[in-house]
């Protein structure tokens, strides 16, 4: 993690104007991957792997006007957000919050259980594995079961088979975010999985243990991905 950053040109408006830009919550796969790719450099590959970020912490309703947790155990940095996204026995279903047919805006998956707290998936979450095709009311009209395939299906996969694997490739693809470092390539990617790590030259290779970074950093990665949607 390294600190401090370039100054702005203060003469250049599009550096200094007081604007805010932030992915749609309702994005497809398409959409989602090409915002952190012009934000933030980032391929289509690193983007999976960095949303996984949502395995931490929740959404308020009185902030975003998405409501629950993604994941049981909100504060633990793991797999889970990716083996959640694959699991048909959770009963995903879409379920409008404002509950108005003329507000959409706050769409969320949602555990179809009664009588509890459930969590939930955004549309930018499920088009890591699925190919939502959101009509102009931002509803998908397919169910769960009907959803196809979406492009980073196979390395949701991979992240929920493997805890070591996504811990390995988030710190790349928070880093290039931080920073835009080049060059460096996602464990994944490798034919031999986790017996060849990419890595940088001289950098090595996370542990497999939910401590991959100071706690105090794996807060702000939450809270900077959070924000974001």
């Amino acid at each position: 993690m390294k600190f401090g950053r370039q100054d702005c040109n203060a003469d250049d408006p599009d550096q200094t104007a007081p604007t805010d830009k932030y992915p749609s919550p309702h994005g497809t796969y398409a959409m989602t991957t090409d915002f952190f790719n012009k934000e933030f450099g980032l391929t289509v590959n690193e983007t999976v792997a960095l949303i996984g970020a949502h395995t931490l912490g929740r959404a308020r309703k009185a902030d975003s006007g998405f409501s629950n947790q993604w994941v049981d155990g909100e504060y633990t940095f793991d797999n889970a957000f990716y083996r959640d996204i694959l699991d048909a026995s959770l009963d995903w279903v879409q379920v409008d919050l404002d509950g108005n047919d003329n507000d959409t805006d706050h769409l969320q998956w949602s555990q179809n259980k009664t009588g509890e707290a459930v969590n939930m998936m955004l549309t930018a979450d499920m088009c890591l594995a699925f190919d939502i095709e959101s009509d102009a009311s931002k509803k998908e009209n397919r169910s769960y079961s009907e959803l196809g395939d979406s492009p980073g299906k196979t390395l949701v996969k991979i992240y929920a088979e493997s805890n070591k694997i996504w811990l390995a490739d988030f710190s790349v693809a928070y880093t290039k975010m931080v920073e835009k470092t080049p060059n460096i390539q996602l464990m994944a990617a490798q034919p031999d999985g986790e017996n060849s790590p990419c890595k940088a030259p001289g950098a090595t290779t996370p542990s497999s243990s939910s401590t991959l970074f100071p706690s105090f950093l794996l807060c702000i990665a939450a809270i900077m991905i959070t924000k974001l949607f």
